[in-house]
């Protein structure tokens, strides 16, 4: 799970959901819950999904633009982050057991996205951005649906992943220094650069999770006239597990028993293909002849979920060109999710497990 990971679902309920002994409710029906969209008309028209056990409901009516960004599961009830909108404007929006609910926005700013979500008792806390009417964006952080963070620098702070330990909410991300990105946590608000600030060297959080007492992030790191590499930081400590000259785009990090999982895409002979990494050991999803990735991962009793997408290549009736089908992995074997029968795209971005 991409927000907050411990050892045992049980310990994940009871840390979660439990204020008190008369404030635990049932854990959520057993299933893999994944969410994302399906574009209805065009590249744009995107309608919000949940997906139970492989089985599609939709978030959004089919007039709306919408998109399921991230799920988590706390006691019985299903929380879902994305937005909801016009194509001019989208609305951070929070999906509670399928009902939504808008977050704020102030009157400087006319839309936004909530891209991760952990829920931890009665709290829900979310973070994405918001946008003003120059379509600037601010790194933004809610709490129980009200604005408790705007960065302002639009374009040059962002924030990437969400964890919740007990009191402390934890937010990592990338903020630009002297115009290189510095890899950044947030404490409670208070800023920790991870990252060198030596004006060389790029460094960057793609996401954020909590094991124990241990903090782990996912990012990635650029020296001028280096490889691109990709690295956990531990406890602020940086472990390189891959690099690449040609691109990588990294999404989620995992912890599960002692074992730190990771996921995302990179570019070999100019093709993009969905990885993910178990303790610094890659493993593809796809073989290279078609373009895949990587956007969430979960492991669980020694199974492993990954969602994303592969692109599907079409051609006929004086056409052709390719679309994105979103797709579930459970320990390398892939189910098709998608469900529109069409040739507009489908992600799978957002998964949480409970057994």
């Amino acid at each position: 799970m991409k927000n907050i990971i411990l050892l045992t679902l049980i310990f994940t309920v009871f840390l979660f959901t439990a204020c008190n002994d008369d404030d635990s409710p049932a854990p959520a029906a057993p299933g893999v819950y994944v969410v994302g969209y399906e574009n209805l008309d065009d590249q744009y028209h995107g309608q919000a999904k949940l997906w139970k056990d492989g089985v599609a409901s939709n978030l959004s009516s089919p007039a709306d633009y919408a998109s399921a960004e991230d799920v988590f599961v706390s006691g019985q009830d299903v929380y879902v982050a994305g937005s909801v909108g016009s194509l001019a404007k989208s609305q951070p929006t929070i999906w509670k057991n399928g009902n939504a609910t808008q977050l704020e926005l102030t009157s400087s700013f006319i839309g936004g996205l909530a891209t991760r979500i952990v829920v931890v008792g009665k709290d829900v806390y979310a973070i994405g951005y918001v946008s003003d009417s120059n379509y600037k964006k601010y790194a933004t952080f809610w709490k129980n649906g009200k604005i408790s963070i705007i960065e302002q620098k639009p374009g040059q702070i962002y924030f990437n992943g969400l964890a919740v330990s007990g009191s402390d909410v934890y937010v990592g991300g990338t903020e630009y220094v002297n115009s290189k990105g510095v890899a950044t946590i947030w404490k409670n608000g208070v800023v920790s650069r991870i990252g060198p600030v030596d004006g060389t060297t790029y460094t960057g959080i793609d996401d954020i999770t909590i094991a124990g007492a241990d903090v782990y992030a996912l990012g990635l790191r650029q020296k001028e006239g280096a490889d691109l590499e990709v690295v956990v930081w531990k406890n602020g400590v940086a472990g390189v597990i891959a690099t690449n000259t040609e691109g990588i785009e990294l999404e989620d990090i995992h912890v599960s028993g002692g074992d730190v999982y990771a996921a995302g895409f990179m570019y070999k002979q100019r093709k993009g293909r969905g990885v993910i990494w178990k303790n610094g050991v890659a493993t593809e999803l796809t073989d290279g002849t078609i373009f895949s990735a990587a956007k969430s991962i979960f492991a669980i009793d020694g199974d492993i979920y990954v969602t994303g997408f592969i692109n599907v290549d079409y051609s006929g009736n004086g056409s052709s060109g390719s679309y994105r089908s979103a797709k579930l992995w459970k320990n390398g074997v892939v189910t098709d999710l998608s469900t529109n029968g069409s040739k507009f795209d489908s992600e799978a971005l957002g998964i949480f497990v409970v057994k």
